[in-house]
């Protein structure tokens, strides 16, 4: 799961040329929170899994974002990436709605703990799929390493090579997509790896994507699995591994914003401007 995220989290900051791309920044994270809230508030009448919800809303929230991009012209990435807030915002209102909709003595907790995301919900069966679509799909995203490059060099860069700049970036999405879904249809929602650590593998390897992608799964797994353990034996209790990620991560981010290449304007990161 976190080398997915940090894999995708990499991804969109090359194709969007924008370091502060994530995983979310088209509503999947959103959608799916919408769709699992759903499952849950609709349990006692209806049998609904949350993680098929979550997946499928996942899916239906980037399905809406690139519909909503492809009516307007201009600068596409710009489109995309204001779709994206108009999407997320409509899922977070939806959920909000919900919330307040939702019995407050055990389906209002049990979205709100799912929200904050966590591996230990997870079963053996979801654990199988996942891997069914992850590990695919991070050996296609690797394979494609040399196209992410080429993409963010910018759209005109990229046309003068001859690339169909449209299809491959919808096409890139897509598998983004997929893999964000099914990560948070199983995990919840984990904020800051897929931000933070691609930053972190290109301060180690650089911004040619055909090594900092390999190096943001390698560093996302580890950085997720490390944090999953200190979330079992810090406290009796787990504690949500959502909530470490984000004291771990926002710090992290801090010091990319102050000392790193992040405070030259991502000049080193391979961000045009």
């Amino acid at each position: 799961v976190g080398g997915a995220l940090a894999g995708v989290g990499c991804l969109f900051q090359g194709i969007f040329r924008n370091p502060l791309a994530s995983p979310d920044v088209l509503g999947v994270a959103a959608g799916s929170s919408f769709g699992a809230a759903l499952a849950i508030v609709l349990s006692p009448r209806l049998s609904l899994p949350v993680w098929g919800l979550a997946f499928l809303f996942g899916l239906l929230s980037v399905f809406m974002v690139l519909l909503l991009a492809g009516t307007v012209r201009g600068n596409q990435v710009v489109s995309l990436l204001l779709s994206g807030i108009i999407v997320s915002a409509f899922f977070s209102a939806a959920l909000s709605l919900l919330k307040y909709m939702a019995d407050p003595m055990e389906q209002l907790p049990a979205i709100v703990f799912w929200l904050m995301g966590g591996l230990h919900r997870a079963t053996w069966p979801q654990v199988v799929g996942l891997l069914f679509i992850v590990l695919p799909g991070l050996a296609l995203l690797l394979a494609l390493g040399w196209k992410v490059n080429i993409m963010s060099l910018g759209d005109e860069e990229a046309i003068s090579l001859g690339v169909n700049v449209a299809v491959l970036r919808k096409a890139l999405i897509s598998l983004g997509t997929l893999l964000v879904a099914t990560c948070v249809s199983v995990g919840g929602v984990i904020p800051w790896v897929g931000l933070v650590i691609p930053h972190m593998a290109r301060i180690l390897v650089g911004a040619n994507h055909q090594r900092s992608l390999p190096m943001s799964i390698a560093m996302g797994g580890g950085f997720l699995l490390l944090v999953d353990n200190l979330a079992r034996t810090l406290t009796p209790a787990e504690i949500p591994v959502g909530i470490l990620t984000a004291l771990f991560g926002a710090p992290m981010f801090a010091y990319l914003l102050l000392w790193g290449p992040l405070s030259r304007g991502g000049e080193s990161g391979g961000f045009g401007s």
